[in-house]
């Protein structure tokens, strides 16, 4: 199996809106079906499709009322794009820091800090592989009275407990660019199953539109951030191999987790009992010798591209970039956050799919890299 899935199936579905002379339009039934279907697949009775992943949370956290005054709790590791997502609302990121066996933001620092009545909302991310305790942490943003929001960027057709992600919390925000597990070059939606809310975010996102074209029903200053119809119709035959793509990928990932911790210096993630399906964008593990003398996680990084062995650094502490975030982050102390920026290897999905065969082979060579072979 290949990515990006360049099939017969988008082909014609291209093929199909251009012949039908409604590709131009805005919210047509391409987009209304996406939304639909992508919804249904993730647990969630609503879809609003928008132009980015970023815009999606943007979006959320406007219908939800938080902006100036308001706190919102994320993990200290991840993209930068999620805080500043927050940041542009006006409201503050509050950051706490993230278990060390697979970076999901840590339930027990949440639980710590909702009690401020500023917090407003909590962001779990799906990330690096792995799926947030999505269970406790919306016991604990109900409890407090706060808003769940799912970031399932890294994480489209990840389950919990046989629940798709971005149905455990008030939404879920997902991106279709770049090189996500969709892609449409740039897109994203939001998953939620609370009426008034969605029809907030249809109104933001459409021009101030209700689902049922009401002008401006909610006094709400709409903005232009539609997905198009082309970009629609590349995604949907994605959505329907999706399943299948999944569980290719899963094959790989098991494999590696066995052949990852038979290495010494490198530890696979571990994944909370209750994942069904594991957020599959990237694998990740801790490059993490133990003897002195070792090659640094960037010199074995670059020594497996020599035998093209596609490895990645992980992100950063996101909180610690001072250019951006570190006001935000006070006095908090992030040390998995800050151990995991200079710790951690990734592997980006589109090489997941190159099956077993490939990895026993890359395996073997990432062993006697170590070993100085």
């Amino acid at each position: 199996m290949n990515w990006p899935p360049n099939n017969q199936a988008i082909l014609e579905a291209i093929h199909g809106l251009f012949d039908s002379g409604q590709w131009w339009i805005y919210k047509g039934d391409a987009v209304r079906e996406l939304e639909r279907a992508f919804a249904e697949a993730h647990g969630s009775r609503y879809g609003v499709s928008v132009c980015n992943g970023t815009v999606a949370l943007e979006v959320v956290l406007r219908a939800l009322g938080i902006g100036f005054g308001d706190k919102v709790v994320l993990p200290a590791y991840d993209y930068y794009s999620l805080p500043k997502s927050v940041s542009n609302v006006g409201a503050s990121p509050l950051f706490v820091d993230v278990c060390k066996e697979n970076l999901t933001i840590d339930v027990g620092q949440v639980r710590s800090v909702v009690r401020d009545r500023s917090v407003k909302a909590v962001v779990g991310v799906h990330i690096s592989g792995s799926v947030a305790k999505v269970d406790e942490l919306a016991d604990t943003c109900n409890a407090a009275g706060v808003h769940l929001i799912e970031d399932c960027a890294q994480a489209t057709g990840a389950a919990y407990d046989n629940r798709r992600v971005g149905s455990w919390g008030r939404a879920g925000v997902f991106s279709f660019g770049g090189v996500k597990l969709m892609t449409c070059g740039q897109g994203g939606m939001i998953t939620t199953s609370d009426p008034d809310l969605y029809e907030k975010c249809h109104a933001i996102v459409n021009r101030g539109m209700s689902s049922s074209w009401q002008h401006n029903p909610y006094s709400i200053v709409g903005c232009n951030y539609q997905l198009s119809e082309l970009a629609a119709v590349t995604l949907k035959p994605q959505l329907d191999m999706l399943e299948e793509l999944c569980r290719a990928r899963e094959r790989v990932i098991s494999f590696l987790d066995k052949a990852i911790a038979d290495i010494d210096g490198l530890t696979p993630m571990s994944q909370f009992p209750r994942t069904t399906c594991r957020a599959q964008m990237r694998y990740s593990f801790y490059y993490s010798p133990a003897r002195e003398g070792v090659i640094t996680r960037e010199e074995f990084i670059a020594e497996a591209h020599k035998r093209d062995i596609p490895l990645m650094p992980g992100y950063a502490c996101v909180s610690r970039d001072p250019s951006l975030f570190e006001e935000y982050s006070g006095n908090g102390i992030f040390p998995v956050a800050l151990e995991a920026g200079e710790r951690v290897v990734t592997v980006h999905h589109p090489y997941l799919l190159n099956g077993i065969d490939y990895w026993n082979e890359a395996v073997g060579s990432l062993r006697a890299i170590l070993s100085g072979r």
